[in-house]
């Protein structure tokens, strides 16, 4: 007779694995809280279905046979499973499994974006996340196509539809040839530097940081002489470090330096901010645990929904 995968039920398994384990029907029954009428039945009914005896029984005695020592092995095998699946299923029912696609800027707060990772990935360690860099405007155009589930973007355009969490609010800082900068200076008008070529990063990269751009250099009360356009800020640090021209950037960069660039604060009141952006239809409940712990690394928020 060929057995039936579909008439075994879990209690003909748990029932096996009691009598299997303490190789005594009475003993399993009292485990059970069963009469052992009803384990006897019910082993009697498994080896009906398997077409396959699983135990020798003798007045003193009880033994696995052959085919009771594989399948022991197998139902093993199968509860195993059964544990991962359920654990699975409620790590999955609390947001804490599966992968979020997450874009970064360069730059992005260096010494704050990592901790968020990493608290986060300590909190939720089957949660998988694929960080991806990418300028502020490429991860816009991202959460609209649905590539990445989040980005963490530098003052972004609002736009319909998506949800903004700003962790941060910074001010400027001009990079610059270290030799421009004369020695003990920790603040800097920017209209000082006037005359000076200047490298940006391409309106297209970050339109909304640009436009804050914009307001600085208005304030200043200068348009920049811009000699060099970028499309990261790394390779801005590079043309900077070789005399090419100097540079605005967010304070919050602070973290990437380079030798030959030096970093000095602008005296200003126009601000840039570092902002957690994502889809408003977007119920993941992983993105919205990434998102408490980045404030509370940041230990501050500020919500915004684009109308």
């Amino acid at each position: 007779m060929q057995p039936s995968s579909s008439l075994i039920e879990l209690r003909h398994l748990r029932y096996f694995l009691a009598v299997a384990e303490n190789l005594s029907f009475r003993r399993a029954a009292l485990q059970l809280n069963l009469s052992q009428q009803q384990v006897s039945q019910t082993i009697a009914n498994l080896e009906l279905i398997l077409d396959a005896r699983l135990f020798e029984r003798t007045t003193r005695n009880v033994t696995l046979t052959e085919a009771g020592l594989t399948l022991l092995a197998r139902a093993h095998e199968l509860f195993d499973h059964l544990d991962r699946a359920v654990a699975d299923t409620q790590l999955s029912s609390r947001g804490e499994t599966g992968t979020l696609t997450i874009g970064i800027a360069g730059g992005t707060a260096e010494s704050l974006l990592p901790r968020v990772f990493s608290d986060f990935r300590d909190r939720f360690p089957e949660i998988h996340l694929d960080i991806r860099l990418q300028s502020s405007g490429a991860q816009i155009e991202s959460l609209v196509q649905g590539e990445i589930d989040a980005g963490f973007a530098i003052s972004p355009l609002p736009r319909p539809g998506l949800f903004l969490d700003t962790l941060l609010r910074t001010g400027f800082v001009l990079q610059a040839p270290q030799s421009l900068i004369p020695e003990g200076l920790s603040q800097c008008h920017l209209s000082d530097f006037r005359d000076q070529p200047f490298i940006a990063l391409a309106n297209s990269v970050t339109p909304g940081y640009s436009a804050r751009c914009n307001l600085l250099f208005e304030e200043a009360g200068f348009a920049p002489k811009i000699v060099q356009y970028a499309d990261n800020r790394q390779t801005i640090m590079t043309l900077v470090s070789a005399g090419v021209g100097v540079s605005v950037a967010p304070a919050l960069i602070e973290g990437s330096r380079r030798v030959g660039v030096k970093n000095v604060p602008v005296a200003s009141k126009i601000q840039v901010e570092l902002v957690m952006v994502s889809n408003c239809g977007d119920k993941k409940k992983g993105l919205s645990s990434l998102r408490d712990v980045a404030k509370s690394v940041f230990g501050f928020t500020d919500t915004h929904v684009p109308s």
